[in-house]
């Protein structure tokens, strides 16, 4: 028998993380800081930074977004659905 890992639901948009970088040089920030900021983890954050985790949870994008005093609807870009298989 085959499994084959169900495919997750279209997302209109993902996070930036180009422009999630650019925002924290900007603004001399590091990860560290950030992580203090929004009680989040270094370690999560950075994989976000690096785009690891395109699609961070609610909780933590509003946390980025209150934490560097950002609109909603920042740091996001448009998503492009996944070729069918």
């Amino acid at each position: 028998m085959t499994h084959t890992r169900p495919r997750a639901p279209y997302r209109p948009y993902r996070f930036d993380h180009t422009a999630f970088k650019a925002e924290l040089q900007r603004r001399g920030l590091e990860i560290s800081d950030l992580a203090e900021r929004t009680g989040l983890s270094a370690p999560g954050l950075f994989k976000i930074l690096r785009g690891a985790r395109p699609y961070p949870r609610a909780e933590t994008y509003q946390a980025i977004l209150t934490a560097l005093d950002l609109e909603d609807g920042a740091l996001l870009v448009e998503s492009t659905p996944a070729a069918a298989p």
